[in-house]
């Protein structure tokens, strides 16, 4: 069994600010999201890595945000991004779980939960 963990942290004081961290096993990824997702994060150099080891991950990418504090426009253009990536190999999927009150309220009223699966990619 291979696992590799590599966090991504937003080089801000305060880590409620935002965070991204990964952790691969098996080919497929976790991508946890912490504190304030918006613009300052998912257009990061550390929120394109994430997109950019994400693509290169061989299975299913789930992504957690029950630690999402607030999430914006800007985050929500970043999911779609990764959701591009992730479906241009067939069978693959991302997977939102855990979603917080506020981030599952964004996504609702965004539509968002009709773009992205939740639980189970099957």
């Amino acid at each position: 069994m291979t696992t590799h963990d590599s966090s991504i942290h937003l080089g801000a004081p305060e880590p409620s600010l935002g965070a991204i961290t990964t952790t691969c096993s098996h080919g497929s990824m976790v991508i946890r999201i912490v504190g304030e997702f918006d613009d300052c994060l998912a257009y990061s150099p550390h929120g394109d890595a994430a997109l950019l080891a994400a693509a290169h991950a061989t299975g299913d990418v789930r992504v957690d945000l029950s630690r999402v504090a607030f999430m914006d426009s800007r985050a929500i253009g970043w999911l779609i991004r990764l959701r591009n990536a992730i479906t241009t190999t067939p069978g693959r999927c991302v997977l939102v779980t855990d979603a917080s009150p506020r981030a599952a309220r964004t996504l609702e009223l965004t539509g968002m939960t009709r773009v992205f699966r939740w639980n189970t990619c099957s």
